[in-house]
């Protein structure tokens, strides 16, 4: 966005949430993929995405992986516990937002969430 964007919310609960993006789309990557943040200016909400381009998520796995516990069978492999998202998802409800993931297998996954914008101070004032 042209200008910075402040969201309301509590700093280190959002901080996890980015955390456990982040660490997802560079778990499920292969090295040396990048990962890509994007920030959107929605007026009232900020749209953040975590941009990966790792194994991806079959589209019959995309509707459960906000569950507690869930992971798909091609990852049982790699190491968790299937709580990420689901705490992610818990973080950001919390804060008034919504989050879903865009995916292609073997192209990678986009995280979207969406945070209220705090209110803007005008340039004017004190």
């Amino acid at each position: 966005p042209a200008q910075v964007l402040q969201v309301q919310g509590d700093r280190p609960r959002i901080k996890r949430i980015l955390q456990n993006l982040l660490s997802n789309a560079l778990k499920y990557s292969t090295s040396p993929a990048p990962v890509t943040i994007k920030v959107r200016d929605l007026g009232a909400e900020a749209q953040l995405s975590v941009i990966d381009r790792g194994v991806g998520i079959a589209a019959e796995d995309l509707p459960r992986v906000f569950d507690r516990f869930y992971r798909t069978r091609r990852t049982e492999t790699i190491s968790g516990v299937g709580l990420g998202l689901y705490v992610t998802r818990l973080l950001i409800e919390a804060h008034g937002g919504r989050i879903w993931l865009e995916s292609t297998l073997g192209t990678g996954t986009a995280a979207h969430f969406t945070l209220p914008i705090a209110p803007r101070t005008p340039p004017d004032a004190p």
